[in-house]
Parts: C-alpha cells; structure tokens; sequence
C-alpha cells in the first residue's frame, strides 16, 4: 500500500511539473496573463440608422375634382385639424345651409309643440284636482271684470261716432267746400281740371253724400250706451262705411286738384284736403279700435261664461279622457317633430361628409414637406397631394439584424452620432419600439428599431444619418475575466488559473454577460484577483 501510495505522489507530482513546465513557450517566455477584478460588464450593439418623423403623413382628396384653393405651401407649419386645401363645391355648400336652416326650423317647431304638452298637462292636471272655491271666486271676478270692460266698450260707440261724424261734416263742408259752387243742390265744381272722370264723380258724390251726412247725423244723435248691443254695433259698421265713402270722396277731390289747370289756388286745396284727410283716417282708425276692443272682449267674456259653467258642473269623466286624449295627440306631435329633427340633423351630417370627401384638414400639427396641386388643377381621388410631417420631432430607425436583436430591448439606451456633424457631441436617447415582425435586407433577417432622442438637436433634419450604440445590457460589480481566457469544453467553460508557485491548474467556470470590450462576467469557477492565463499555451 505503501509502494503504490508513493508511485501515485510521484506521478501526480511528475504530472504537476510537466504541466507546469508546459506554461512556458518554447522561447521561454511566460504567456499572457490577467486578473480577475470585479467591475461593470456593459453589452453594446452597434448600428447604422436613419432620422424620420415621430409621424408623417401622406394627404389626398376623397373624391375626384377640380381644386378650389390651397392654403399652404411647402415649409408652412399648420396646426391640428387645420383646413389645407379644397375642392370647388358650391352646389354642396349651399345644400349644407339650407339643411342647417331646416334643423333650425325644425327645433323651434319642437318648442312650439313642448309649449302645448305643458298647455295640455296644466289642464289635464287641473281637472284631475277639480274646482276649488277659491279658484271658482277667482274666475267669477275675472268674468265681472270683462263684462264691466266691454260695458265700457259699448259706452265709448256713441262718443267715437260722435268724433268720427264731425271729422266727416268738416271735411264736405268746410275743408273741400271752395271746391264747389251751390254744393248743397246743384254741386259744380270751381275750377277746371283736366280729369273730366274725376270732375264727374265729384260732382255727384257731393250732393249724395250730402244726404249721407244728413242721414248719418239724424242715425247716431240719440245713441247711447243702454242701447242694445246690436244696435251700438251696427252703429259702428255703418259709421266705418261712411268714413270710408268721404275717405273715397277725398281721394278722388285731390286726384282733380292735382289735373287742375289754373294751379294758384291748388296748394291750398291740396293741404285742406290733406288735413281732411288725416282727420278721417284718424277717425276711422278709433271706430276699428272700439270694434276690436268689443270683439275681443266678447271673445273673452263667452270664453270665461263657459269655462264657469264647467266648474259649476263639475268635472265629468268624459272631459278628463278628453283631455287625456288631446295631451296624447300633443305627445305624438311633439315626438314626429323630434324624429323630424334627427332627419334633417341626418342630412347635414350627409352633406357635411360629402363636403369633407372635397377638403383636406391637417390630422396632427407638423409642416408641409411636399405640395403637389394648385387651384384649378383637377385632383383624383387617392391620389398625394400633400404631405405634412409631425413637429412633435423626430426619431432614429434602424434595422438591427437577427443575432443581434436578443441584446436590444425597449428602453436600452443609446448614443446617435451623425455623419453631417461628427465633431459634435453624440445624442442620447432611448429604444422606443421594436418591431414585432422581421424585415428582410439583402437576404438577412432584420428587425426595425425606433430611438427616441431625449433632446433633439435643432440641426437634425429627416433623413440624417449616423452610427448607433446601444447597451443592451449593464451589469455592475461583478467578477470579469478577458472573453480570451476561456476554454470552450463538452461541459461548458474553463479557464487555467496561475497559482502563486507559477503552477497552472483548469478550473470549470459558469459565465453571465458577455461584454462588448472583450471583458466576459464569471459568475462561479474562480476568485476575484485570481490570475487567468489569456494566450494559448504551445
């Protein structure tokens, strides 16, 4: 047990030194060596990219026409929803009033049958809660009240005819009466006109409504207010036929004076006819107000009489299903009206599309990069006529290929340096997106990547150019050894660690991160300061 205990030291020992002797080339030079430190281990991928727009669009009409105007030009910046160009569309314009106009309409017809449900539901209410006395007191006053102010009515007939008369009185007999000679018996007219049809009818209407007057007179001296109703009324109607007769009368008399041929006395005939006339008008004017006033209040009175009459009576059945029935028609109204409504509110909204198929709005804020139409040029429909891009800024793309991609991630950040300015300082920005689906370039698997620059340089324009790194990945604190060191096995990874004797011995490793400087993370295997050997050993 002895002998062999010793033969196993000796071969271990033979082994160690060969292998120790093995560390040295065969020109005698130690090979190259490191320690294991502890430190930040940072994977970076490195690519080329292109700046676009956060956003860009490309504009066209709807609809085929012939362009109306364009509102902006190439370099313009626009604001969101703003209107860039139009096709001609008066005939639609028009049609877009007018079903504006017909809603308006239609909503104050709406008003009108809301106004007569609340009509409807206020009487249907109150005949449900019936007649109280004290609304009974109220209606009775209420029914006193117009009867005393169509007494009052009847009362002024005889002091308006009276008023109306006179007027009439002066304007035959004194204000037209150097029109005439002998004007009572045998009227002849004073001077010479030549209108001989209105000399004629002069002459005769003198002396008739002469008798007019007379009669008229004789008609209305004993009126007063205790007469009967239909004889004050019938007063009136005849009084307004007379005053109306010398109204008449007037006219044709200035119709005469206005053809005579001797003018020096014409003004002052033309202003007594005038002033007559005035007078008359006035006059006529009070014998219809009183007969409104009478009407009215006759209206009025019969309207209360009646409704007196049902609260005396009470409330029957039948008028509140009257009633329910006229409040349901309202309703029905009311509700036709508001489909009525939402049809025509349909119409503007169809005219209102057709009229958007022939405009183009801005559909974000950003400048016009392209402009393609000019007023009076016939545009397709589909086909570009504009093209805006966004001025919320721009961003870097990059097509990042497949054995590359697993190190990228949303958020990575990352440094932009441009070709046009490689002077100056690179900008920073993030990993914004990263397209889900590959893009084939040249036969190779890639995948589109967006950064976002933290602040973007006023210099950078679309379509720049430069150089990308990204850190995929940062560990820090962490034992590192050169990516050379290691030792690829059926297992996994060794490395062969120098001791302090100058001995070299092959440790099993486990590695993390591997870095892009050449540095690799060891996570198990060795101990920090530890020497690796990095060159092969002959």
């Amino acid at each position: 047990m002895k002998k062999l205990l010793v033969g196993g030291v000796i071969v271990v020992f033979l082994a160690a030194l060969a292998f120790s002797r093995n560390a040295k080339s065969s020109s005698g030079k130690e090979p190259e060596v490191a320690t294991a430190l502890r430190g930040t281990v940072t994977q970076e991928v490195s690519a080329r990219g292109t700046v676009a727009p956060v956003e860009d669009v490309e504009l066209s009409f709807d609809s085929s026409g012939r362009v109306g105007a364009v509102f902006v030009d190439v370099g313009d910046r626009v604001k969101k929803y703003q209107l860039l160009a139009t096709l001609q569309s008066g005939e639609l314009s028009g049609e877009l009033a007018q079903a504006r106009a017909t809603v308006s309409s239609e909503q104050a017809r709406l008003k009108e049958y809301e106004a007569s449900i609340a009509v409807e539901e206020a009487k249907l209410l109150e005949l449900r809660r019936g007649t109280r006395e004290e609304d009974m007191r109220v209606k009775e006053a209420e029914y006193a009240e117009t009867k005393q102010k169509l007494k009052n009515d009847y009362a002024d007939v005889s002091v308006t005819l009276d008023a109306a008369f006179l007027h009439a009185d002066d304007a035959l007999r004194k204000k037209t009466d150097a029109l005439f000679f002998s004007d009572e018996e045998n009227p002849i007219l004073s001077f010479v006109t030549r209108n001989s049809a209105s000399k004629s009818i002069l002459e005769s209407e003198r002396w008739r409504l002469g008798d007019v007057l007379t009669q008229w007179g004789n008609a209305i001296k004993p009126l007063s207010a205790d007469d009967p109703e239909g004889v004050l009324e019938a007063a009136l109607t005849e009084g307004r036929e007379n005053l109306v007769q010398f109204r008449n009368f007037l006219n044709v008399a200035m119709d005469a004076v206005s053809d005579a041929v001797d003018t020096s006395s014409a003004a002052t005939y033309k202003a007594d006819i005038t002033t007559a006339r005035v007078n008359l008008n006035a006059a006529l004017s009070d014998v219809n107000a009183v007969m409104q006033a009478i009407a009215s209040q006759k209206n009025a009175l019969d309207k209360i009489s009646r409704e007196l009459e049902r609260m005396r009576a009470g409330t029957r059945e039948e008028i509140i299903t009257a009633q329910e029935a006229a409040l349901s028609r309202a309703q029905s109204a009311r509700d036709a009206q508001e489909a009525q409504i939402a049809y025509a509110r349909g119409r503007v909204t169809s005219v209102e599309a057709q009229l958007a198929k022939k405009s183009i709005r801005a559909p974000f804020a950003g400048t016009v990069t392209e402009r393609m139409i000019d007023p009076g040029e016939t545009a397709a429909g589909g086909k570009i006529v504009l093209s805006l891009v966004s001025s919320a800024g721009y961003a870097m793309e990059s097509f990042i290929p497949e054995v590359d991609i697993g190190k990228v991630r949303p958020g990575a950040l990352a440094t932009v340096s441009f070709d046009a300015y490689r002077d100056s300082t690179a900008l920073s920005g993030a990993v914004s997106h990263i397209d889900p689906a590959e893009t084939m370039r040249e036969g190779v698997a890639t995948y589109n990547v967006t950064f976002a620059f933290d602040n973007i340089d006023p210099r950078v324009k679309p379509g720049m150019t430069g150089d990308i790194q990204i850190i995929g990945e940062r560990r820090e604190n962490v034992l590192f050894i050169p990516e050379r060191a290691l030792l690829r096995t059926e297992n996994g990874y060794e490395v062969r660690v120098r001791e302090d004797d100058g001995t070299l011995r092959v440790s099993p490793v486990t590695i993390g991160l591997r870095g892009s400087d050449g540095a690799v993370e060891i996570t198990e295997g060795i101990e920090e300061n530890e020497t690796v050997v990095v060159s092969p050993v002959p």
